[in-house]
């Protein structure tokens, strides 16, 4: 039997109910059909376990990620709100061929035995159904259920939405008010695009009461934020400010129940950006007040400034007062824990948690951390370093007030007489100022630098090392000061692994960010090579430089392909997971295409080219993505997407390739990898295809280090013998 059953296990506001979700879908159930799912939902209260009750035919799969997913109690403990996956059309109809004992309500009679409704399913089944595509396959529309435990009903609240095409998700009770909750939402988009790390796309933030008839018909639903088409039935009208909210996630409610924060995307065009933290001020007899209180940095002092907010939706914020948010956020090579004064504004509102006073004996001056958990009581936090597997420690929430935060260790940092790490294993990070300056929209000079940093083998510095160089993906991401066991494991056998943030990673402000779209093949193969030659020249570790080797995964693949192109004698190997290749290809292909316009063409040109405004009779001017414009392009953008893709330069690689491909990838689908391979087969350079049932990133970790333990052997064939 399974000893974590529970899908959710969630205390009540008083901690007096727990709610607990069983998962009850067999190892049978469809992959790619989240229409029909079921679960057990159990109630447990101070006397013990109270009743259970299924979602079998109320619902399809429930959203338990960080995007879409929440679960939230009313604050009288009567209700419980959650998002899940709307039965579709496909999930409820029959093909021609299907028989009457394999069909539960729809049998193919005659036309006189069918109802209308019967008549429309048959012959549906197969009928394609749109999904958000990476991580999501099968799920496409997500809406909001009450699950009512005094009436034990669960009931759907699409009618209260007052637009049948919301997407709606995210829902969150109010801390003071059992009827009133808020949710974010989007329109039905033509063609859904992928969600998964593309914290920009279109969404708004809506009030709503519940009713107290039950007719789930009469809501009153109260827009907060901006809407791509503004609702007649909505309540409250549209602000100005909210024209730069494009994307909106992760609200909360202040703790008094009169307010919201919520984070908003900075860019319309890039996946990731820097995030604006805002208030909206809900008051019920006057128009919606909004106050921004985190904004974009567009250009960063100096490399010890506040860079602004970056990826803090990997940890939902929490109010730990009245006055304080606690959240996580990218700052440079590192994942900090941040307490914002929501009374201050900008880097006067920051403040970062100390965790290193206590943990001396353990170097964590270069460590990351993780929020597990945070409530009233107090906060869990993950630690890791790159040479320290991650641990969990705890502290009280009036400790971290008080600025006295007394850290409990949950879990031990790894130890073992036969392998210290700490011992063993060492790293460094280094600044590199790029050759070419930064400059911002407004003209600006930026003298920011970016960061590399390397892990190798205390035992080895002198003894000419391979070096195994890693490019993160994105290229919006950031490879944090984390622990990397496959780093590790190449360590361990000998070699030095750097790493380089190059410029357009976040944590490194705005304009550091926007700089790379428009240039890649360019501007970050060229922070790469300069980061590659600056620890060459100035480490004190010794690397024979006729053993270099590449490797990275989706745009980290684009620029390891790109590297061994443009520098054809560097490299003796390479390893490409699942990377971007051929751009052209790629648009029609992936699940999301306007990435390849970002950043081959330049986020400018893409938001003023490639989005279209929606004129509405409310005046609400919003920018939609042109479907027609991204897929049908103009003749004179193929050049410049085919000059920015590897495959321009294919015939220049001499470089052995190990391709590493998920069968189910949606983002970079593999045949582009495939078609990249037979090019390079045909010029007799030595490739081989790795083929995994895994998606974009490896989730199972049996095949994840099968794919690692592959690529070690095959760096190995290719390696000197003789030090240089």
């Amino acid at each position: 039997p399974n000893p974590f059953p529970y899908l959710i296990n969630l205390a009540s506001p008083s901690n007096k109910k727990i709610f607990r979700v069983i998962d009850q879908n067999t190892a049978t159930t469809s992959n790619t059909n989240k229409s029909n799912s079921n679960y057990s939902f159990e109630i447990y209260n101070q006397d013990g376990f109270d009743f259970s009750i299924s979602t079998e035919g109320k619902h399809g799969s429930i959203y338990t990620d960080s995007q879409f997913g929440s679960f939230s109690w009313s604050c009288d403990e009567r209700f419980i709100v959650y998002t899940a996956e709307t039965p579709s059309l496909a999930s409820r109809s029959i093909s021609f061929f299907d028989s009457q004992s394999t069909t539960t309500s729809t049998t193919i009679q005659s036309t006189e035995n069918r109802n209308v409704e019967n008549i429309e399913n048959v012959g549906s089944k197969y009928e394609y159904q749109q999904d958000f595509g990476e991580s999501f396959i099968g799920f496409g529309w997500p809406s909001i259920y009450l699950f009512d435990i005094e009436k034990k009903q669960i009931y759907d609240l699409r009618n209260l939405l007052a637009n049948n095409n919301l997407l709606a998700f995210y829902p969150i009770f109010s801390p003071t008010n059992a009827r009133q909750l808020i949710f974010v939402a989007f329109e039905k988009p033509i063609r859904k695009y992928g969600i998964i790390h593309c914290i920009n796309r279109p969404s708004s933030i809506y009030q709503l009461t519940i009713p107290t008839n039950y007719n789930f018909v009469n809501a009153n639903v109260k827009k907060i934020d901006y809407s791509i088409d503004c609702d007649p039935n909505c309540l409250a009208k549209l602000i100005t400010v909210e024209h730069c909210d494009w994307g909106c996630f992760n609200p909360l409610f202040s703790i008094d129940g009169n307010s919201i924060f919520y984070f908003t995307s900075s860019s319309t065009a890039t996946h990731s950006s820097a995030i604006i933290l805002r208030q909206a001020f809900l008051d019920s007899h006057s128009a919606i007040k909004f106050r921004t209180i985190i904004d974009v940095v567009d250009l960063v002092e100096n490399d010890n400034s506040f860079p602004g907010l970056f990826r803090p939706q990997t940890s939902k914020a929490t109010f730990i007062s009245a006055n304080y948010l606690i959240t996580t956020t990218c700052w440079r090579s590192k994942r900090k824990i941040i307490l914002i004064d929501v009374n201050k504004m900008n880097d006067q509102a920051i403040s970062c948690l100390n965790l290193n006073h206590q943990f001396s004996n353990l170097n964590l001056e270069f460590c990351s951390a993780q929020i597990i958990e945070c409530n009233e009581i107090g906060l869990v936090v993950e630690l890791t370093s790159p040479n320290i597997p991650a641990f969990i420690i705890f502290t009280t929430t009036q400790s971290i007030l008080e600025g006295s935060p007394n850290w409990k260790f949950i879990t031990q940092p790894y130890q073992s007489d036969k392998l210290n790490l700490q011992e063993k294993i060492g790293f460094d990070l280094f600044k590199v100022f790029p050759k070419e300056p930064t400059i911002s929209k407004s003209g600006q000079v930026s003298r920011l630098s970016f960061e590399s940093f390397y892990i190798y083998n205390k035992e080895n510095v002198d003894n000419y090392a391979p070096l195994l160089v890693f490019n993160h993906g994105g290229p919006h991401a950031c490879l944090e000061l984390i622990f990397y066991a496959f780093a590790i494991s190449f360590v361990l056998k000998g070699f030095v692994v750097l790493f380089t943030n190059y410029r357009g990673s976040i944590g490194f402000g705005q304009t550091e960010l926007l700089s790379l779209t428009g240039k890649i093949g360019k501007q970050d193969i060229a922070d790469t090579l300069q980061s590659i030659n600056q620890f060459l020249e100035q480490s004190q570790i010794k690397i024979d430089k006729q053993k270099l080797i590449v490797c990275g995964g989706s745009h980290g693949g684009f620029i390891t392909a790109h590297l061994i192109a443009q520098q054809p004698d560097m490299f003796k190997a390479a390893i490409l997971r699942n990377p971007v290749l051929n751009i052209i290809t790629f648009i029609v292909s992936t699940d999301i295409p306007e990435w390849a316009l970002v950043e081959a063409l330049g986020a400018e040109e893409y938001e003023n080219e490639f989005l279209k405004t929606n004129n509405n009779n409310d005046n609400n001017n919003q920018q939609k993505l042109n479907v027609n414009t991204i897929i049908n392009l103009q003749e004179k953008y193929y050049e410049k997407l085919y000059r920015a893709s590897p495959i321009s330069l294919v015939n220049n690689i001499k470089t052995p390739c190990l391709f590493i491909l998920g069968a189910n990838d949606k983002r970079v689908p593999y045949y582009q990898s495939i078609e990249f391979n037979s090019i390079l087969v045909s010029r007799g350079i030595p490739t081989r295809v790795l083929f995994y049932e895994e998606g974009h990133g490896f989730l199972k970790q049996h095949l994840d280090t099968d794919s690692w333990i592959n690529s070690f052997i095959w760096i190995q064939n290719y390696l000197q013998s003789n030090p240089q």
